[in-house]
């Protein structure tokens, strides 16, 4: 599902270059749970960035499903991404004037489904997170664990194949991240494929493998 080959991100660092990414060599096998793990600069966040579409590695060739994501137009890689990738951000990245559903709807509003449609969807995408009754809440009244839930459901809402979520725990309390990490378990399980970044070690156990980075480079 995703091939990564001798790929380098580098960046401006005062008079010098830092090297975010080196060489990386990397397969994800479609519904593979995949954790990232390494220290800060390590270069995990970046990794994520350019599998998403977001961030063009300045060497190498990155390719989802066998396309070369980064040889798309920037209109048609926004469009891949909407179809592909579905993200989860440690801080939840919800619209606090909007209620659940709206925030679950937000994806779906460039998809070209009509209302009726998109309704549906976003409400079957709630109803798999467990919040299909909070539908019409606003986000601040939700706890931690239901925002990242809510988070979880807008990145599922257009059925996207991959899921990439950024320290999704970072800010919730062990039983919650825990409740998380068993909901993408289930997703990976039912086919979806999973790269999550993560610091926390009681997380590595929900993983079909881990990737350790350090200074740019897969170590192990």
């Amino acid at each position: 599902m995703i091939e990564l080959q001798a790929v380098g991100k580098v960046y401006p660092d005062g008079k010098e270059l830092f090297w975010a990414l080196r060489g990386v060599e990397l397969q994800v096998e479609a519904g593979e749970f995949l954790m990232v793990v390494g220290p800060s600069g390590s270069g995990k966040s970046t990794l994520l960035s350019v599998i998403g579409g977001l961030n063009p590695p300045d060497e190498g060739s990155t390719r989802i499903d066998d396309i070369p994501i980064y040889d798309l137009s920037q209109e048609q890689r926004a469009e891949f991404r909407g179809d592909y990738l579905g993200f989860v951000f440690q801080d939840f990245q919800l619209l606090t004037h909007l209620t659940v559903l709206e925030n679950v709807l937000l994806p779906l509003t460039v998809s070209g489904w009509d209302r009726v449609r998109q309704r549906r969807k976003a409400e079957e995408a709630l109803e798999r997170v467990g919040l299909l009754g909070k539908a019409r809440r606003l986000p601040n009244l939700l706890s931690g664990g239901e925002r990242q839930r809510v988070a979880i459901a807008r990145a599922l809402v257009r059925e996207a194949p991959i899921i990439l979520a950024d320290e999704p725990t970072g800010n919730l309390d062990s039983q919650t991240g825990w409740e998380v990490m068993e909901l993408f378990r289930d997703l990976a399980r039912e086919g979806a494929t999973l790269i999550v970044v993560t610091h926390n070690p009681e997380n590595f156990r929900f993983a079909d493998r881990i990737l350790y980075m350090r200074d740019g480079r897969v170590v192990k």
